[in-house]
Order: structure tokens, then C-alpha cells, then sequence
């Protein structure tokens, strides 16, 4: 399947991708604030740790992503396969 992008939709979803890490990042603060506080559970612990290797797996595929948007001005169409 191809799909064909426009510079207008590139960059909203250079915009969005933007705003996503920005989000991740200030999860991931709070995360890591909630972690070095002493109340919190072992289980809360875990929990949290969790939280925040799904954050940090999404904020790296989000990084790589916007790495690669500048390519897609230079290809005509795009082809996404899915599984």
C-alpha cells in the first residue's frame, strides 16, 4: 500500500511528534520524582518502573521517527507495510 504525503501533513506530524515528546519527557519526570520519594510502595515501585520503560521505549521510537520525517520530502510516495 502506498500513501502519499504532502509537506503540510509532514509537518503536522513533525508538530505532533514534537508535542509528544514533550509530553514523555514531563511523564517522565514525574516518573523519576515519584521514584527517588521514599512512600512509595514495592509495588508502586515496580509499577512505575514499568510506566517508565514503555515511556522510554515510545519517546526513542518517537525520536527516530521525527529523524527520518526530513526523508520523506525528498520520496514521492511512502510505502507503509503492516503486519
Amino acid at each position: 500500500m502506498a500513501i502519499k504525503l504532502n509537506e503540510g501533513q509532514i509537518q503536522q506530524r513533525r508538530i505532533a511528534v514534537d508535542n509528544r515528546i514533550t509530553e514523555l519527557k514531563q511523564q517522565l519526570s514525574e516518573i523519576n520524582q515519584q521514584l527517588n520519594s521514599n512512600n512509595i510502595t514495592q509495588t508502586q515501585r515496580k509499577e512505575l518502573n514499568t510506566q517508565q520503560r514503555q515511556l522510554e521505549r515510545e519517546l526513542k521510537d518517537l525520536r527516530r521517527e521525527k529523524s527520518l520525517l526530513p526523508l520523506l520530502n525528498k520520496a514521492s510516495t511512502v510505502e507503509i507495510t503492516f503486519p
